[in-house]
């Protein structure tokens, strides 16, 4: 949970106060502030097949303003490609939950600046 407001000290109970304006899910400032959600392709994995489950993956999350950026690092060649904005998402928990299961542990991030995001596609 997100909670913007104030926090001031309250003479009468002696003790520090919250007093909240706004509260926020965190599922909710991830989709308002991510930028980029980087994949990293496993080297090792069969791309017809993961190609096609990561479409059925990222086709249920998309309309969102979250780019998809996937990375790929293999021994005799390593690039980036930005997917196009039709295939921007919604980053939900859900939809990182199936990337890591898809790709594995440690394979998703989220960029959320716009130099973070530039600099995933010059690795």
């Amino acid at each position: 949970m997100q909670v913007e407001g104030a926090l001031r000290f309250d003479d009468f109970s002696d003790a520090w106060r919250v007093v909240a304006k706004q509260l926020q899910s965190l599922e909710a400032v991830r989709e308002r502030l991510a930028r980029a959600l980087i994949l990293t392709w496993p080297p090792s994995a069969d791309p017809g097949t993961l190609l096609a489950r990561l479409e059925a993956v990222l086709r249920g999350s998309r309309g969102g303003q979250c780019a998809v950026i996937v990375r790929y690092r293999g021994r005799e060649a390593s690039g980036s490609l930005s997917c196009g904005e039709a295939w921007n998402v919604r980053p939900s928990g859900e939809l990182l939950e199936q990337l890591e299961e898809l790709l594995g542990a440690g394979a998703v991030r989220i960029g959320y600046g716009v130099a973070e995001s530039s600099a995933a596609l010059a690795r």
